[in-house]
């Protein structure tokens, strides 16, 4: 799952586990899913809980399938945007 599968902006961590996505995750422990963390949803708005619905957790994930190594990461590590960083922005999900 390559983030923003909840948004800060739109909810709390609490109220996303709560909401009718959770019906998603037995489905999504089952198929072993790896979390890469989003702009949206960055690793310092969630805790312990993220392992309801992921196995694995990371901001970047390489991931070796035959002869090849994918190199997975949300789009905000890419292309920077000023809400990553900039207070005015960081302050509306605080």
């Amino acid at each position: 799952m390559n983030g923003d599968f909840w948004s800060c902006y739109s909810s709390t961590f609490d109220e996303f586990l709560d909401s009718d996505w959770a019906g998603l995750f037995p489905l999504m422990l089952e198929k072993k899913t790896i979390y890469i963390y989003g702009n949206h949803d960055r690793k310092e708005f969630m805790d312990e809980r993220v392992n309801t619905f992921s196995v694995e957790q990371s901001s970047i994930k390489l991931l070796d399938i035959r002869s090849n190594t994918f190199h997975i990461e949300h789009g905000n590590l890419f292309f920077k945007h000023q809400s990553n960083s900039d207070p005015r922005y960081l302050r509306l999900i605080k």
